[in-house]
């Protein structure tokens, strides 16, 4: 994932929060970082077909990636939505207005497409 653009997304206490906006609506990816690796923590929705702003849960993490993803999302997220096997999150208004924002850069750069 090297040659993906990423951009500085926040900071939950001692967590840096990066996201991946990716090249259209449906592929925004939040990471957090473990030193200079970058750790995914929610999925990309081109197959659940998420709204922007909703993210889902990278259900595979175990241990400490987990509890730090859960405790990132609590604090980004407006609204969690239990899906059975999946868990929802929808951000903030502030988180909202911040992804929109970085979306727009990356329209104006020509690395962003709207569907």
């Amino acid at each position: 994932m090297s040659n993906f653009y990423f951009c500085k997304f926040g900071q939950v206490e001692d967590i840096e929060v990066i996201i991946y906006p990716g090249n259209m609506s449906i592929e925004p990816v939040l990471f957090i970082m473990d030193g200079k690796k970058k750790v995914e923590i929610t999925l990309s929705s081109n197959i659940y077909e998420n709204d922007l702003g909703e993210f889902m849960l990278h259900t595979g993490l175990s241990g400490e990636y987990r509890d730090a993803a859960n405790k990132v999302m609590r604090e980004l997220a407006a609204e969690v939505v239990d899906l059975e096997h999946f868990i929802k999150y929808i951000l903030k208004p502030a988180y909202k207005e911040k992804l929109m924002s970085i979306i727009e850069e990356e329209e104006k750069s020509g690395r962003y497409y709207k569907l």
